[in-house]
């Protein structure tokens, strides 16, 4: 298919999905969240029994792609089996996410992803303190936990 019509597809099921949402009530907020902010959006995949979700057919358009939020899934499991008491900074660091990285990890994918996470109820409240933690933290981190309010939190841009 022509790269542009897919695009524009892509951008007219956004729309679609995020309208739905904001105005009817349809979709869970993690859902929402992933479409509105560019995150695949990973528990919601169809093993091919049935039909595909809206998200499968444009796999490739998500701006933080399904294999980083596996890669972060994957860590945080690893952090809370282990009871590791994982922070924003700790996983900056280790990312190595700096202004001049090229490790491809920018602390905007972390902070989406993170609050993708927190929004499909993944990992207890303790995890979630820790990973925000005061002084362990970035600020804009603190919005990971806050409430996604539905007709505040979608744009439609």
């Amino acid at each position: 298919m022509d790269t542009d019509i897919k695009k524009l597809l892509f951008v007219q099921q956004r729309l679609q999905i995020l309208h739905l949402g904001k105005h009817y009530g349809e979709f869970t907020d993690s859902y929402l969240y992933a479409w509105e902010r560019g995150v695949y959006p990973f528990f919601d995949g169809t093993d091919g029994s049935v039909d595909k979700k809206p998200h499968e057919l444009h796999q490739d358009l998500f701006r933080i792609s399904e294999g980083e939020v596996e890669f972060i899934i994957k860590r945080f499991n690893k952090a809370y089996d282990d009871n590791e008491k994982l922070t924003f900074y700790g996983l900056e660091d280790e990312l190595h996410v700096y202004s001049h990285s090229t490790s491809g990890w920018t602390r905007g994918k972390l902070l989406r992803i993170s609050r993708y996470l927190f929004l499909e109820e993944e990992y207890d409240k303790s995890f979630w303190n820790k990973l925000t933690e005061n002084g362990s933290c970035p600020a804009e981190a603190h919005s990971i936990r806050r409430e996604f309010i539905r007709e505040s939190d979608i744009y439609f841009y």
